[in-house]
C-alpha cells in the first residue's frame, strides 16, 4: 500500500506561512508587551532516544534539540496575547518545528462584548480537544504523542450575558493541520524524520512488481489559504453547575483529501498524488456538571462532509456523514487527579473508488486515527520543598481498531525559580496489520531535557 501523510505537500506551505505570521508578529510582541500584555519566554534543550529494539533509522537512534517558546501570561483583559514555540535538531534539520498556536490582539467594548483579531484557540467540543480530532481547529501534529491544537485565524466576536454568552467567528484565510516535515527528490522520499510514514518503494502493477517514483501536484497556496469560514457557539451555565454548549462551523476541513493514479512510464510506476481541500459542516453538543471536584459531561458531534471534486482517472476518497460520542470525567482530591474519557465513532471509514482502488490496502486520506476508543489520565503534583515542586502525569490509551495501545509518563522537576527538568517516556504497541497507526510500532521513546524561564 502507499502511506502518505496528511500534510506531505505543505512543508514549504507552511513555512511560508508560519514566517509571515512570524514577520509581522515579532517585532510587535516587544512593542506592546509592556503596556498591553505580560509575555513569558522559555528556552530549553532535550535529548529524544528511541529505545524500541525494532526501531530503523539511517541517521541515528538519538537527536538533540534546542528549543524556545513565547506565552502570554493568562488573562481576561490582555489585548495581546500570543503562544508560539520552535526547536531545531542539531544534525537533522528536517525534524525541526515551528508552531505557531495563537498571536491574536483583543478589543473590548463597553457592554460585555469583546473582538479578536487573529490566530486564536477556543474550545469548541471537548471530545474535539480531549481526542485532538481537528475538526474545528487545526492541529500541529509534527510528533504523533505530542498533538497540539492550534487557533483558527480571522474576527471572533464574543459577548457575555448573564448565564450566557455567544460567540461569532468569520475568516476569508485557511490555514489546514501541520504535520511531519519530510523531503521529496527525484520522486524518492528521502527523509530522515522517523514520525513522516515514508511511502514503500516499489508496488504491483498489472501483475508486476516495479518501482515507484512520486509525484506531488502541488496546489497554488492562494487556492488553499483564501477560503471563507464562519463559526458559531452559544454557552450556557457559569464555572459551578450545569453547563450546556452548542458549537457548529462551516469550513474547509482541516485535514486534507488525496486522489492519486499510477501511470506506467517503461519500467517504473509514476505515481501522482493530487491534495485537495473540501469543506464540511461540524455540529456539536456538550452537556455537564462542573464543581470544584472537578467536571462530568458529554459531548455529541455530528459531521456533515462534502466530497471533494477529483476527475475520474483518479483514485479518490468516499467520505460518510458520522456522528462521534464521548464522554469525559474529571475527578481532582488533593494533590490527585484522574480523567477517563470514551470516543465512539460511526461510519469513520474512508472509503474509496477509482481505476485503480484494488491495489492498494486503504484510502491514502484518512479522517480518524481511531474509531472506539478510551484513555485513563492519572496525575500527581506536590510541593517537595519551599523551591522543589515535582508533578507527573501516566496516561494510557487503548483502542480496538487496529489494536493500539500508547502508555506515556512526563514528570517535571521544578526549581521554583528559572529552572526545570523533564523526563517523558512513550510506549507503543500496535497489530501487525497494515493501518494507519502501524507506523507508530517502533517509535518508544524516552526525553529528557532542560528548561530555563525569563
Amino acid at each position: 500500500m502507499i502511506i502518505v501523510d496528511d500534510m506531505m505537500w505543505k512543508r514549504n506551505f507552511v513555512s511560508k506561512l508560519d514566517m509571515h505570521f512570524l514577520v509581522v508578529f515579532w517585532m510587535l510582541i516587544f512593542s506592546v508587551q509592556s503596556s498591553y500584555a505580560e509575555i513569558n519566554g522559555q528556552v530549553q534543550t532535550h535529548n529524544l532516544s528511541f529505545i524500541s529494539p525494532d526501531f530503523e533509522s539511517h541517521n541515528s537512534h538519538q537527536y538533540t534539540f534546542i528549543g524556545a517558546s513565547l506565552e502570554s501570561v493568562k488573562s481576561d483583559r490582555d489585548q495581546f496575547k500570543v503562544s508560539l514555540s520552535g526547536e531545531y535538531a542539531l544534525g537533522n534539520a528536517v525534524l525541526s518545528t515551528f508552531n505557531v498556536r495563537e498571536v491574536y490582539f483583543s478589543y473590548f467594548t463597553e457592554n460585555n462584548a469583546t473582538i479578536h483579531v487573529g490566530r486564536r484557540k477556543q474550545k469548541w467540543s471537548e471530545v474535539d480537544e480531549l481526542w485532538n480530532l481537528g475538526f474545528f481547529q487545526p492541529q500541529f501534529r509534527a510528533h504523533p504523542f505530542e498533538v497540539e491544537t492550534q487557533g483558527l485565524t480571522g474576527i471572533f466576536y464574543e459577548h457575555k450575558q448573564g448565564l450566557w454568552s455567544i460567540n461569532l467567528f468569520g475568516s476569508h484565510f485557511f490555514v489546514p493541520d501541520q504535520g511531519p516535515n519530510f523531503e521529496l527528490k527525484d520522486g524518492q522520499f528521502t527523509s530522515a524524520n522517523p514520525y513522516f510514514p515514508s511511502p514503500p518503494q516499489n508496488v504491483y502493477f498489472q501483475n508486476t512488481l516495479l518501482p515507484i517514483d512520486y509525484n506531488i501536484q502541488k496546489p497554488e497556496t492562494t487556492d488553499v489559504i483564501y477560503q471563507t469560514s464562519f463559526g458559531l457557539q452559544i454557552n450556557y451555565g457559569n464555572q459551578t453547575g450545569f453547563y450546556s454548549d452548542f458549537s457548529t462551523i462551516y469550513q474547509p476541513s482541516n485535514q486534507l483529501a488525496y486522489g492519486w493514479r499510477g501511470v506506467l512510464v517503461t519500467d517504473r510506476v509514476r505515481v501522482d498524488v493530487v491534495p485537495k481541500t473540501y469543506y464540511e459542516k461540524v455540529f456539536n453538543f456538550d452537556f455537564g456538571y462542573r464543581d470544584d471536584w472537578g467536571m462530568v459531561g458529554v459531548s455529541t458531534l455530528y459531521l456533515n462532509l462534502e466530497q471533494p471534486d477529483f476527475s475520474e482517472q483518479y483514485n479518490q476518497p468516499v467520505y460518510s456523514n458520522n456522528v462521534t460520542i464521548g464522554p469525559h470525567l474529571n475527578y481532582n482530591i488533593n494533590n490527585f487527579s484522574i480523567h477517563l474519557s470514551g470516543l465512539f465513532n460511526q461510519n469513520g471509514e474512508v472509503n474509496e473508488t477509482g481505476p485503480n482502488v484494488d491495489q492498494f490496502k486503504r484510502s491514502l486520506s484518512q479522517k480518524f486515527l481511531y474509531q472506539n476508543a478510551y484513555q485513563i489520565q492519572l496525575g500527581y503534583k506536590i510541593l517537595i520543598l519551599p523551591t522543589l515542586k515535582y508533578k507527573t502525569i501516566l496516561k494510557w490509551l487503548e483502542t480496538d481498531k487496529n489494536l493500539l495501545k500508547t502508555i506515556s509518563w512526563k514528570n517535571t522537576i521544578d526549581f521554583k525559580g528559572p529552572w526545570k527538568m523533564m523526563f517523558d517516556l512513550y510506549l507503543v504497541e500496535t497489530s501487525d496489520d497494515v493501518s494507519n497507526v502501524s507506523n507508530y510500532r517502533n517509535l518508544d521513546q524516552a526525553l529528557l531535557g532542560v528548561v530555563y524561564e525569563f
